[in-house]
């Protein structure tokens, strides 16, 4: 049986591989992500409301571009000020109101903790090195 210096460089040793090789996935997934994506435009939108519904109205470089809010969106729907959105160079049909998608900082978010921790398990492992047994 070996000590506990052995186990926890054992442990160490596997969450440097699994750090550092799924940090590294979700860093190039996340790459692909923004990739293909394409950009995103900020544009002023304005909240109108007919007959009961709040559609939201936005110009973009292809012309007047609206659709209906979303239930969870009717907090913006303030008629007196203008809305901060950003919709999508390929399509500006495609609109969302965070300057990064939810999507992309989560992927963003995971592949920082996991290189993190990839990182300080090799750093554990280096030190180990150097601690006689």
């Amino acid at each position: 049986m070996g000590s506990a210096l052995d186990i926890i460089g054992l442990i160490a040793e596997v969450f440097v591989w699994v750090g550092l090789v799924l940090g590294a996935v979700c860093l190039l997934v996340l790459l692909v992500m923004r990739t293909f994506g394409g950009r995103w435009i900020e544009a002023d939108g304005l909240a109108v409301t007919e007959a009961g519904k709040t559609r939201l109205r936005w110009m973009s470089l292809h012309g007047l571009h609206e659709r209906f809010l979303d239930p969870d969106d009717h907090h913006l729907a303030n008629p007196s000020a203008p809305i901060r959105l950003y919709y999508s160079q390929r399509d500006p049909s495609r609109v969302r109101f965070d300057r990064v998608g939810h999507g992309e900082r989560t992927l963003r978010l995971l592949s920082w903790l996991l290189l993190g921790l990839g990182l300080a398990a090799l750093v554990v492992s280096v030190v180990l090195i150097f601690i006689p047994a």
